[in-house]
């Protein structure tokens, strides 16, 4: 390593004119550079005596890009003070060696480069670009200044009303500029330089990394395309550019092909805003070199630098003299500050499709959602069980919607409604999928638009009742529909009980919030309600594009053979309508700690779960009430991919409801059942994503099952129950509830002793028929708990009511499928 003190020169140069010295150093400074030994910095403090002084900093382009500057400058600074400095990032060496393997990984790409380059191209200047002749000591440049009204207009006003960058707005004038120049509207062909620090491989940091990591590619403009259209066809350029100096460079075969094509005559580079600071440290000036021998690699180079924020837009041209003259040049540079300034003034705004990039939309679709959501953020995809909770709400806007929710929570003592209402005013804010609007495009496909933060008018009420009233106010706010285009897709509702006592009500909509969430949010509501601030959650976002980047083929053959030979659905009420008329009513089926307690050790005895057993049971159930020996039903899954990282904690629609089949052996034993049912299930455990409507077209059939279980192992912290919540308030209760659709749906909720919970729809059953059906299940989950050894086949239903259920189950089962 070269001595860190031989890079370091002081030059006294009082009574020396300031500009003259600083500038003759510069150059002796750049003459000592010696990357081969190592020498790639130097520093000169200029000793004015009494006077202010300056320091040099010269470095070597082969080890410093622009954004180094920002790192070094300001270490510089608190190293001279003996302050601390932080953590360098990935080294560049580390970076570097990943480079080969991912151009490899981009030939994809070539088509997409040689695309670009191979077009026409109109010839710039007087005659081509000759290496010989155009070097960098025979260049001729000139720097010019863009108003700062107009600068700070096209760095910050105008491509944030396109959700864009400045260069967006910055070529789009220069392809404009060109055009009117050359008189011809050809597209242009530019050379554009990026920072090129992209985040392609895990775990690198290079953030506060030193190095040339300046990347450089091609683009072809459209001298016609508006703004939107400029930054559509540069964010369709796959990271920032950055694989054409790979496959160029990298990649021997790639690097052939590309070379064998024209080359930009024009390079842009935009280098950002350079803060200058003040005081002691303030930066003077920023100056580059190069070799005069030096090839220029185009005929014309644009460097635009803004030195302070938002002052005027500093651009230097350079040219090679011969090719251009500096009156053209100076009539281009005229002509792009006159396009700019007319893109200042135009007053395009609004999205574009890449800013959704999870979904496919075009600019229709876009241009309607910004319509109809002025506060629109971003656009989501629905997840799979999302689809069938938008379709079902669509059915009947004026029925019953069953998949609104409801969380409740018991106060004893003295709550703060004021802090309470402001904890729960706070929830949207933190969490987008709860301000995410259901829509469709223009062709039809359903989208959640994720708005900025809807109006909260209905989010809070407060109301006095006495216990009497409960029920029915209850049931009214479940009863109440949300309108899936107007978020938030919950509201609270405080019910003052008497004077120390109180009940919130949190109302829900199942498309926005599953069982699973329903702790975090809780908790989450609890700790800002006293005074704390929890981490945010990680988005939703963040699953669904998880989702999309599944591999569905693999998927699709783990079902394919999971159902394969299923000649038929299981339908209990083929002929019931698929809107509800209302909300099912449930039985509560306490099994009791000796029950209870045999399903539990059964379990654990032959390693499978207790969720196993009751799904077992069902499946015999329904087995026997239809008469059948392979029956399917539904199952709710938690739909949360433990690879995510902190999905435990996000808030959103994750759960899934997917077929379990259930065939059985007369002959086999029932822990064997046990044993395959839970084998069977966990094979399917990494398909858990896929769609039900993608599991009937797999099966070839139009529905697999109309019952459904749910085992409710939801993560809540059993500490809350009885705790203190701020000064003088415990929480005394918590419940949660939910229905399905379907005609018959059992809930397992695991604690001190499982209980079950059989819901059923009024207009499929009666009360005593569903009790019935609940007594006969109690039965087989105690026939398998305490008989895992029986056959199979001596598991049936028992009491004399079973012929009569038998019957009531044939007879549903024969009407004509709803339409």
């Amino acid at each position: 390593a070269p001595d860190a003190a031989a890079l370091v020169r002081r030059v006294a140069v009082d009574g020396r004119d300031p500009d003259e010295a600083a500038a003759a150093e510069l150059t002796a400074a750049r003459d000592r550079l010696d990357p081969a030994s190592g020498v790639n910095v130097q520093l000169v403090w200029l000793d004015a005596g009494d006077d202010p002084g300056r320091l040099l900093v010269v470095v070597h382009h082969l080890v410093v890009d622009g954004v180094s500057w920002r790192v070094l400058l300001p270490d510089l600074v608190a190293a001279w003070a003996g302050a601390d400095l932080e953590p360098a990032g990935t080294p560049f060496r580390d970076w570097a060696r990943r480079l080969p393997a991912e151009a490899a990984a981009r030939t994809g790409e070539l088509p997409l480069w040689k695309g670009i380059l191979d077009g026409p191209d109109v010839p710039l200047g007087a005659r081509p670009l000759d290496p010989a002749r155009d070097t960098r000591g025979t260049a001729r440049s000139f720097t010019v200044e863009l108003d700062a009204a107009t600068t700070r207009a096209v760095l910050t006003t105008v491509p944030a009303a396109i959700h864009g960058r400045p260069t967006d707005v910055l070529l789009t004038g220069l392809a404009r500029a060109v055009a009117a120049w050359r008189g011809d509207a050809s597209p242009v062909l530019v050379d554009l330089e990026g920072h090129g620090r992209e985040d392609l491989f895990p775990g690198v940091d290079l953030s506060r990394t030193v190095g040339w990591f300046t990347s450089k590619y091609p683009v072809r403009l459209d001298a016609s395309a508006d703004l939107r259209e400029t930054k559509e066809r540069l964010r369709a350029i796959p990271d920032n550019g950055i694989g054409f100096g790979l496959l160029r460079h990298l990649d021997e075969a790639a690097g052939a092909e590309l070379a064998a094509l024209p080359v930009p005559k024009i390079v842009f580079n935009y280098l950002g805003r350079m803060e200058t600071g003040d005081g002691d440290w303030a930066v003077a000036s920023v100056a580059g070199g190069a070799d005069d021998a030096m090839p220029l690699g185009h005929a014309l180079a644009i460097d635009a630098i803004v030195p302070a924020a938002f002052g005027e837009l500093s651009v230097t041209w350079t040219w090679a003299d011969g090719v251009l003259t500096e009156a053209d040049v100076r009539v281009l540079a005229a002509a792009w500050f006159t396009a700019l300034r007319d893109l200042a003034a135009a007053g395009d705004a609004g999205h574009t499709p890449s800013d959704f990039p999870l979904v496919a939309l075009d600019r229709a679709d876009v241009a309607e959602l910004d319509r109809t959501f002025p506060d629109l953020a971003d656009v989501w995809p629905l997840a799979p069980m999302q689809q069938g909770l938008y379709f079902h709400a669509l059915l009947d806007a004026s029925a019953t919607d069953v998949y609104t929710g409801q969380l409740v929570l018991d106060f004893d003592g003295d709550v703060d409604v004021e802090a309470l209402r402001d904890a729960a005013f706070e929830l949207p804010a933190r969490h987008p999928a709860l301000r995410t609007a259901f829509t469709q495009t223009v062709s039809g496909e359903p989208v959640q638009a994720v708005l900025a933060m809807p109006p909260c008018d209905e989010l809070w009420r407060e109301v006095a009742a006495d216990e009497s009233e409960l029920p029915a106010l209850m049931a009214a706010e479940r009863t109440r529909r949300f309108d899936l285009t107007r978020p938030p897709f919950l509201r609270f509702t405080l019910v003052r009980l008497g004077e120390r006592r109180h009940r919130l009500l949190l109302t829900f909509h199942h498309i926005v919030l599953d069982g699973w969430s329903m702790p975090s949010l809780a908790g989450e509501l609890l700790a800002l309600y006293t005074g704390q601030r929890p981490p945010r959650a990680p988005d939703y976002r963040d699953y669904l594009a998880w989702l999309a980047r599944q591999d569905r083929a693999e998927g699709d053959t783990a079902w394919r053979r999971a159902l394969g030979g299923l000649a038929a659905g299981t339908l209990v009420a083929p002929g019931a309508p698929d809107a509800p008329p209302g909300l099912p009513e449930k039985i509560r089926v306490p099994l009791g700690p000796e029950l209870s307690g045999a399903v539990t050790a059964t379990a654990r005895r032959f390693g499978v779960t207790a969720n196993t057993v009751v799904q077992a049971a069902w499946g015999l159930l329904l087995a026997r009430l239809l008469g059948r020996d392979d029956v399917v039903f539904g199952a709710t899954v938690s739909g949360r991919p433990m690879e995510l990282c902190g999905v435990d904690r996000m808030v959103g629609l994750f759960i899934n409801t997917l077929p379990v089949r259930v065939r059985l052996d007369a002959a086999e034993p029932a822990a064997a059942l046990l044993s395959r049912l839970q084998g069977e299930q966990a094979e399917l455990l990494p398909y858990h994503h896929h769609g039900l409507g993608d599991l009937h077209r797999l099966a070839g059939l139009p529905a697999l099952f109309d019952t459904m279980t749910v085992f409710e192992n939801y993560p809540l912290d059993p500490s809350l129950l009885g705790a203190e919540i701020g000064a003088g308030t415990r929480l005394a209760g918590v419940d949660l509830l939910d229905a399905t659709h379907y005609p018959l749906t059992l809930d397992a909720v695991p604690g001190d002793g499982l209980q079950l919970r059989l819901g059923y729809r009024t207009d499929v059953f009666d009360r005593p028929t569903a009790e019935r059906i609940a007594a006969q299940l109690v039965g087989l989950v105690r026939a398998l708990a305490e008989r895992p050894d029986a056959p199979v086949g001596t598991l049936g239903l028992t009491g004399g009511d079973a012929g009569a259920l038998r019957e009531t189950f044939a007879a549903l089962a024969a009407q004509a499928p709803s339409a």
